[in-house]
């Protein structure tokens, strides 16, 4: 039952997040770009995005979401520990983000299913100290056997007053639009369900 209703909640979060159109367009360069993709609601932009780096960072403002994807080359899955993680989630924000880092004492990790794969999910508290803010984050955390990388979905939100979790809950539905080219069976229409009737070839 619980699933059940989480399963509603997030499909009707989805339907409204997606209602007002979405930029095709701008996740098309993502997917040409990447060896990956990600739907793009509308109000988001590409903050930076550096193929050479492994790394796009995405954001909306009002109240400040942001999603980045990273990719760490020739890694096995015994890379992925709460330790190494948070460790490049740290060095990349310091690049990135001024600074950010994760809060350990705020901070949990789960075995999950992620894209079908099995993951470590993150969640906890950013900080910053030098600019004395900070808030919630979640981290997926990845092996893909194809391309023998580490992927990494982290986003997180800032927004001092006021709820959060509807903001990292619409950031989850963007985090879970996140597909491999090498797993799209249709690049014309990568997040379109296939038609009840369509077979596989």
């Amino acid at each position: 039952m619980i699933t059940a209703l989480r399963n509603h909640y997030y499909g009707q979060l989805q339907e409204s997040m997606f209602s007002r159109g979405e930029q095709k367009e701008l996740a098309r360069e993502i997917l040409d770009t990447h060896d990956f993709g990600i739907r793009m609601q509308v109000d988001y932009e590409v903050i930076t995005d550096k193929k050479e780096d492994n790394f796009l960072l995405i954001r909306r403002y009002r109240p400040d979401r942001f999603l980045f994807i990273h990719y760490l080359e020739n890694k096995t899955p015994e890379f992925i520990t709460s330790k190494n993680i948070i460790a490049v989630r740290d060095s990349l924000c310091k690049i990135h983000l001024e600074n950010d880092y994760v809060a350990p004492r705020y901070t949990k990790f789960y075995p999950v299913t992620f894209q079908g794969r099995k993951s470590l999910k993150i969640e906890g508290v950013w900080n910053n100290a030098e600019r004395i803010i900070g808030g919630p984050f979640r981290t997926y955390a990845f092996h893909d056997s194809v391309s023998q990388r580490v992927y990494m979905v982290d986003f997180h939100v800032f927004k001092p007053d006021g709820l959060k979790k509807v903001y990292l809950d619409q950031l989850e539905i963007i985090a879970n639009s996140f597909r491999l080219k090498h797993t799209i069976k249709n690049l014309e229409a990568p997040w379109e369900p296939k038609k009840n009737n369509q077979t596989e070839r």
